[in-house]
């Protein structure tokens, strides 16, 4: 697997009469400073890059992605074994290759403050693996999500792009391990090797 460096190298080595359209405004994202590569949960290799086509913002977080518009690369699935949710609403289109979104019901449910201090219902408790559901997602389709909705991508097809609109953010995010309670993401990723540009 590349590490973050290689996935830029990779992506603005290539001539631009090569690229696609979401190749060539994330290669202009990346010179304007408009991105970030992730790593896996293990800090180790890339996971997944992302490419703002709006000027990112800052928020407690770091980087920023609510009210966007933005380019996700996946370099590969999500590694960490556990559903997620979102902090805001959101709708992707996967503009080439395609993954698997591995998707949970509703589990038991409690209470939290989002970051305005309302209360809001979340799934306390993870579903088991036996409950999720497994949908093959290709070029082409588009999906809506909510915020509360919990799921993960695993086996991304080479060259996978999407574009995503994100929504106003509403919520704290985080994982959902099967049969354990919910763990807030600072608490469950700890990786430190973010590759990124400067959010305005």
């Amino acid at each position: 697997m590349p590490t973050p460096a290689e996935v830029l190298s990779d992506l603005v080595n290539l001539p631009a009469h090569w690229q696609p359209w979401y190749k060539r405004a994330a290669i202009e994202a990346v010179a304007a400073g408009h991105y970030i590569v992730i790593p896996g949960r293990q800090d180790t290799d890339a996971y997944l890059a992302r490419y703002w086509l709006t000027p990112p913002k800052k928020d407690e977080d770091g980087y920023s992605s609510a009210e966007s518009i933005v380019l996700h690369q996946f370099i590969r699935g999500d590694d960490d074994g556990a559903l997620h949710n979102h902090p805001y609403d959101f709708t992707t289109t996967i503009l080439s290759g395609g993954y698997d979104e591995v998707v949970g019901p509703p589990a038991s449910s409690g209470f939290y403050r989002d970051v305005d201090g309302h209360a809001r219902e979340q799934h306390a408790i993870g579903p088991a693996e036996a409950l999720w559901t497994t949908i093959a997602r290709r070029a082409g389709d588009r999906i809506s999500k909510r915020y509360s909705e919990i799921h993960m991508a695993t086996n991304p097809l080479p060259d996978t792009w999407t574009l995503v609109q994100t929504g106003v953010r509403c919520n704290d995010w985080g994982f959902y391990p099967p049969g354990k309670p919910f763990v807030p993401w600072r608490q469950f990723v700890q990786h430190t090797t973010v590759v990124g540009g400067k959010p305005a």
